[in-house]
């Protein structure tokens, strides 16, 4: 008889079903006490929490809200609060396109941090601010007439000046993007609702015995499950030492074990034949 394996838990899959199933069990737990063992099992596999030291947010998103993108440019640039009170100014972002659109980016005139600390003379801070939410770099061009005919041409000072800028921008949303508690707290439950769902296949190799080995030979527990996830069909991520015996070697050993035993179940006679041969002989 072939003895069964337990299964890992969880192995690379997604828990996003997992996570609504967790969800739904502690409604149900809340008045039936019968469904806290639910949810309890659902907890220990939902994968760690992510903090904001882990987590690198960057300008351009597009899971981030309209809303702290619009706290940023109203923030950094200072941004007269009647122009976004009139809907003069603003950040949209079409989901169907997937772009953003800074409304209303020459509105802001006379604003030192838009034309100098954040923006050129060529391109305001708001107008950079858009091309970074876009993923685009900053680029300007010159109108040149030649044979007649008007031609954009790259002007790499100033481009090289406005990619300063945008850099700087970039900079300031790093900065800023988690100064807030509230803030952070909000963007970094939404960033491992969204993308936090997967949780490495985990192998428990414990449960495995090697007849015949030594006793003085004793895998350690990472060996174990190592072998573990290999006779699971599972490509080894490394090959660990432990003084003269290595994993390779006691996997051999250990497939050597299964196909002997699988070869023995296939020979034990059907009941009858053993009887029916001693009386031929």
């Amino acid at each position: 008889m072939r003895l069964k394996r337990p299964k890992p838990d969880c192995g690379g899959r997604s828990i996003k079903k997992k996570c609504w199933k967790l969800s739904v069990a502690r409604t149900f737990a809340e008045n039936h006490p019968e469904y806290a063992i639910n949810v309890s099992s659902l907890e220990s596999v939902q994968p760690k929490e992510l903090d904001a030291s882990e987590i690198e947010v960057r300008i351009g998103a597009t899971w981030i809200s309209t809303k702290y993108i619009e706290d940023f440019m109203r923030e950094t640039f200072e941004t007269p609060g009647y122009l976004l009170e009139r809907k003069t100014m603003g950040i949209q972002y079409s989901g169907v396109t997937g772009q953003w659109n800074v409304k209303g980016k020459n509105a802001d005139r006379g604003n030192a941090l838009v034309n100098m600390t954040y923006g050129t003379g060529r391109a305001n801070a708001y107008r950079i601010l858009e091309d970074s939410l876009n993923l685009r770099d900053t680029r300007i061009f010159d109108i040149v007439t030649e044979d007649g005919k008007e031609k954009r041409v790259l002007n790499k000072k100033e481009t090289m000046l406005a990619s300063q800028k945008q850099e700087a921008i970039r900079e300031a949303f790093k900065d800023w993007v988690f100064r807030d508690p509230e803030r952070r707290q909000d963007l970094c439950a939404k960033y491992n609702e969204l993308f936090n769902s997967t949780r490495p296949r985990e192998y428990d190799g414990s449960h495995l015995k090697f007849p015949g080995m030594t006793p003085d030979i004793v895998l350690r527990p990472h060996q174990l499950n190592m072998i573990d996830n290999v006779l699971n069909n599972e490509k080894p991520k490394e090959e660990k030492q432990a003084g003269r015996i290595s994993i390779k070697e006691k996997l051999a050993e250990k497939k050597a074990v299964i196909e002997q035993r699988d070869k023995s179940d296939k020979e034990v006679p059907e009941k009858g034949t053993e009887k029916k041969s001693e009386r031929e002989i």
